[in-house]
């Protein structure tokens, strides 16, 4: 403190570095596993105390919690894979978040496994990536259909077995089909794009209509049209109890790029509706060739 007749001056002190990297910072936590991003996670260090639950069960996160051990986090960040640690963030995960959380950065397109509610009773901000896999989806997709037009499986598997060409019948063309893209999104538009290279029409049915530069040639139709004009069925969206395919032609092939809902699955929808697991012929497919 400096005095100059009556005046006093206090001297103010500038912190250092050492100060300041003493000083509180902000928690982040990473749950689950990176494989691309480690390096990058490492540097966040300089902003915050990062904290990690890599590997681990859903009890012992459960106990994390309870015990203070994130009290002073502010973000996280989790996958669809992350499930595998701390199964589905639900309202008992929500309910023991510590209440200095603000945001849960989720990297994934969907966030099924996320009870949305109870996170916006908590004043939590959720983000996904909707974007980030629509190219990727929509290569395996059509990698599925191809697959099960010209009935691949049979080879493959007669090939690993020690066999030639197994017991493979004839396969059919993508050719002058009708692909019926049931959300026509990111993904589904992008399987659009794709499908026209191996001379597919494409019909689709959404919520809304699409404007004409992003239908870019495809037929807007009702959703029974759609499963009654449909040689292939692309189902590129959320599972819900309205998305039921009871009316679908006997020769129609199914891609299933969705994932599971384990919430509406819990509740034994009809067994026609319910999600399929890949790709699969219908009987019939095989016997009514000529018909496609």
């Amino acid at each position: 403190m400096i005095r100059s007749g009556k005046t006093c001056i206090s001297k103010i002190q500038q912190p250092t570095a050492r100060s300041i990297s003493n000083m509180s910072k902000p928690a982040a936590l990473l749950i689950g596993d990176l494989t691309h991003t480690n390096k990058e996670w490492s540097a966040l260090s300089n902003k915050y105390t990062l904290k990690e639950f890599r590997t681990g069960t859903r009890d012992k996160f459960l106990s994390n919690l309870k015990s203070g051990t994130y009290d002073d986090v502010v973000a996280l960040y989790r996958s669809n894979t992350s499930v595998t640690q701390t199964g589905p963030f639900d309202t008992e995960i929500i309910s023991h978040l510590p209440p200095s959380l603000k945001f849960i950065c989720h990297n994934g397109a969907g966030y099924d496994n996320i009870d949305v509610s109870a996170v916006n009773a908590r004043l939590i901000s959720v983000s996904s990536t909707p974007v980030a896999v629509d190219d990727a989806t929509a290569d395996v997709g059509i990698f599925l259909m191809l697959g099960a037009l010209r009935q691949a499986h049979i080879p493959l598997t007669a090939l690993r077995q020690g066999a030639w060409r197994g017991n493979a019948t004839l396969g059919h063309d993508p050719k002058n089909k009708t692909l019926g893209i049931l959300g026509m999104g990111g993904i589904g538009r992008a399987m659009a794009h794709r499908a026209r290279s191996f001379g597919l029409s494409i019909i689709y049915h959404n919520r809304s209509r699409l404007s004409p530069a992003l239908e870019n040639g495809a037929k807007y139709v009702s959703f029974n049209d759609l499963l009654a004009q449909s040689d292939i069925l692309s189902l590129n969206l959320a599972l819900n109890p309205k998305n039921k395919t009871h009316n679908l032609r006997p020769a129609a092939l199914i891609l299933q790029t969705r994932r599971r809902n384990n919430q509406h699955r819990a509740r034994r929808p009809h067994k026609r509706s319910r999600p399929r697991r890949g790709p699969r012929i219908r009987p019939r497919l095989r016997r009514r060739s000529r018909r496609l």
